[in-house]
Formats: C-alpha cells, structure tokens, sequence
C-alpha cells in the first residue's frame, strides 16, 4: 500500500480498527501531525458507544451515532458534543415502475400528506437539517 499522507497506515484490524502512525517524513512539514498515532475502533453498539465517550475510552465519535445515545451525552458534563458536516441521510421515497407508486399524482399525493419537518424533528431531534422540498419532489418523480 502507497501512502504519502501525513499519516501511515499502522496496522487494520478488519472490523475492529485501524491504527495510523505520524509520517515524520511527509513532504510538507507545516502539516506534519502533532499526535504520534491515531486509533480508529469500529463501535457497532450504541450503549458501548456512548459509554467509551462517557468514560473517555475514545476521544470522539466521527460517524452516525442515533439520538437516544446523543440524548445521553449532551447533557454530560464529561462530554462535548459539536456538530459537523455529515454525509449521513434519512429519506422516504415511494418509487414504483408498476402499480400505483408509478402514478407522479399519487406520489405527489403522498409527499404532501407527510410533515417532513416534524418527522425529522422527532426522529433525528437536535441534530438535523431539513432538505429542501423542490429536491425532495424530484427524488418522488414529481415537478413539485
């Protein structure tokens, strides 16, 4: 493997984690990292998630973790919770090529019965942004 970060790859640990060591002779040393190593750990449990936050196992929490764990930290006082970009997504779509999802008037239908905002709200609370509905009706095959 060819790595020419500021960062090399340590050792993987398929499925648990990943280590990376600091690259003392990356080409540019105004980014030459301040740390030694970097662990990443795959942390599939919600619970044992928010624990190792909690009791300072790990340092942060760089992907999706659901809002009954995020609940659970924002009021910590051990914890600092931040917010950042996110390529993480919620959607509802009804596409059909047959039956009577195919119809755009009764995809339409149903795009306007639905409270998108108030969805998001109770489902991802504290933590999300709403998507415009213009591009929310073209993903449903509708003009808008």
């Amino acid at each position: 493997m060819q790595c020419t970060g500021p960062f090399e790859l340590a050792e993987w640990n398929a499925g648990k984690s990943i280590v990376l060591t600091k690259n003392a002779a990356y080409w540019d040393e105004t980014l030459i990292p301040k740390v030694e190593k970097l662990t990443f750990s795959a942390i599939a449990d919600e619970s044992t998630a928010v624990n190792a936050l909690r009791s300072g196992d790990v340092d942060g929490q760089f992907f999706y973790l659901p809002p009954a764990g995020l609940s659970q930290l924002e009021g910590a006082d051990e914890v600092t919770t931040t917010y950042g970009k996110s390529f993480v997504f919620w959607t509802l779509a009804a596409a059909a090529t047959d039956g009577l999802f195919a119809n755009p008037d009764v995809r339409a239908a149903l795009l306007a019965s639905i409270d998108s905002n108030r969805r998001r709200r109770r489902r991802l609370p504290g933590c999300s942004i709403a998507r415009s509905d213009a591009r929310r009706a073209r993903l449903l095959g509708h003009a808008g």
